[in-house]
Protein backbone atom coordinates (compact mmCIF):
# COMPACT_ATOMS: atom_id res chain seq x y z
CA UNK A 1 0.00 0.00 0.00
CA UNK A 2 2.90 2.30 -0.74
CA UNK A 3 4.04 3.96 -3.92
CA UNK A 4 7.41 5.41 -4.87
CA UNK A 5 7.67 7.48 -7.99
CA UNK A 6 9.00 10.47 -9.84
CA UNK A 7 6.86 13.12 -11.49
CA UNK A 8 7.68 15.78 -14.06
CA UNK A 9 5.25 18.61 -14.80
CA UNK A 10 5.43 21.37 -17.38
CA UNK A 11 3.84 24.48 -15.90
CA UNK A 12 2.96 27.56 -17.97
CA UNK A 13 2.18 30.86 -16.27
CA UNK A 14 -1.13 31.82 -17.85
CA UNK A 15 -1.70 34.73 -15.48
CA UNK A 16 -0.78 38.32 -16.36
CA UNK A 17 1.46 38.47 -13.26
CA UNK A 18 5.02 37.32 -12.66
CA UNK A 19 5.04 34.45 -10.17
CA UNK A 20 7.51 34.15 -7.31
CA UNK A 21 5.96 30.92 -6.01
CA UNK A 22 3.49 28.18 -6.93
CA UNK A 23 1.16 26.30 -4.58
CA UNK A 24 0.83 22.52 -4.72
CA UNK A 25 -1.89 20.47 -3.12
CA UNK A 26 -0.39 17.36 -1.51
CA UNK A 27 -3.61 15.33 -1.39
CA UNK A 28 -2.22 12.28 0.47
CA UNK A 29 -1.36 14.49 3.47
CA UNK A 30 -5.09 15.03 3.98
CA UNK A 31 -5.01 11.52 5.48
CA UNK A 32 -2.05 12.18 7.76
CA UNK A 33 -3.47 13.87 10.88
CA UNK A 34 -6.72 14.51 12.68
CA UNK A 35 -6.37 18.27 12.18
CA UNK A 36 -6.69 18.29 8.37
CA UNK A 37 -9.72 19.66 6.52
CA UNK A 38 -10.52 16.10 5.43
CA UNK A 39 -10.54 14.83 9.02
CA UNK A 40 -12.77 17.70 10.15
CA UNK A 41 -15.14 17.11 7.24
CA UNK A 42 -15.42 13.43 8.15
CA UNK A 43 -16.55 14.37 11.67
CA UNK A 44 -18.98 16.98 10.32
CA UNK A 45 -20.45 14.22 8.15
CA UNK A 46 -20.79 12.04 11.27
CA UNK A 47 -18.17 9.54 10.14
CA UNK A 48 -15.71 8.56 12.89
CA UNK A 49 -13.79 5.85 11.00
CA UNK A 50 -10.86 8.16 10.24
CA UNK A 51 -10.95 9.83 13.66
CA UNK A 52 -10.53 6.50 15.43
CA UNK A 53 -7.97 5.09 12.98
CA UNK A 54 -4.46 4.31 14.14
CA UNK A 55 -1.57 6.44 12.86
CA UNK A 56 -0.16 3.51 10.86
CA UNK A 57 -3.51 3.17 9.06
CA UNK A 58 -3.42 6.73 7.74
CA UNK A 59 -1.75 8.01 4.61
CA UNK A 60 0.76 10.68 3.66
CA UNK A 61 3.23 11.85 1.04
CA UNK A 62 6.92 12.46 1.75
CA UNK A 63 10.41 12.24 0.23
CA UNK A 64 9.64 15.28 -1.93
CA UNK A 65 12.65 17.04 -3.42
CA UNK A 66 11.34 19.63 -5.88
CA UNK A 67 13.44 21.06 -8.68
CA UNK A 68 12.59 23.61 -11.34
CA UNK A 69 14.42 23.30 -14.64
CA UNK A 70 16.77 20.87 -12.85
CA UNK A 71 17.63 23.39 -10.09
CA UNK A 72 16.70 22.57 -6.50
CA UNK A 73 14.03 24.85 -5.00
CA UNK A 74 12.51 25.32 -1.55
CA UNK A 75 9.16 23.78 -0.69
CA UNK A 76 7.40 25.09 2.43
CA UNK A 77 4.51 23.18 3.98
CA UNK A 78 1.62 25.39 5.01
CA UNK A 79 1.55 25.75 8.81
CA UNK A 80 -2.21 25.28 9.01
CA UNK A 81 -2.91 22.95 6.08
CA UNK A 82 -0.24 20.23 5.78
CA UNK A 83 -1.72 19.15 2.45
CA UNK A 84 -0.62 22.43 0.81
CA UNK A 85 2.94 23.43 0.02
CA UNK A 86 4.44 26.59 -1.44
CA UNK A 87 7.16 26.08 -4.02
CA UNK A 88 9.53 29.07 -3.92
CA UNK A 89 10.86 29.78 -7.41
CA UNK A 90 14.52 30.77 -7.77
CA UNK A 91 13.65 33.12 -10.63
CA UNK A 92 10.41 34.94 -11.24
CA UNK A 93 8.19 33.11 -13.74
CA UNK A 94 7.01 35.68 -16.26
CA UNK A 95 3.60 35.61 -17.89
CA UNK A 96 3.59 33.10 -20.75
CA UNK A 97 6.79 31.34 -19.67
CA UNK A 98 6.93 27.58 -19.07
CA UNK A 99 9.04 25.71 -16.51
CA UNK A 100 9.62 22.04 -15.78
CA UNK A 101 8.92 20.99 -12.18
CA UNK A 102 9.99 17.57 -10.96
CA UNK A 103 10.25 15.63 -7.72
CA UNK A 104 10.57 12.12 -6.40
CA UNK A 105 7.86 11.09 -3.95
CA UNK A 106 6.72 8.36 -1.59
CA UNK A 107 3.02 7.85 -0.86
CA UNK A 108 1.60 5.69 1.90
CA UNK A 109 -2.01 4.92 0.98
CA UNK A 110 -4.51 5.00 3.85
CA UNK A 111 -6.40 1.87 4.78
CA UNK A 112 -9.73 1.82 2.98
CA UNK A 113 -11.81 2.32 6.13
CA UNK A 114 -10.00 5.61 6.89
CA UNK A 115 -11.90 7.55 4.25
Amino acid sequence: HELNGFITIEYTNNSPDNLEYIYFHLWPNAYKELSTAFAKQQLENRSTRFYFSKREQRGFIDDLDFSVNQQSVECILDETDIDICKLILSDSLKSGETITISTPFHVKLPDSFCG
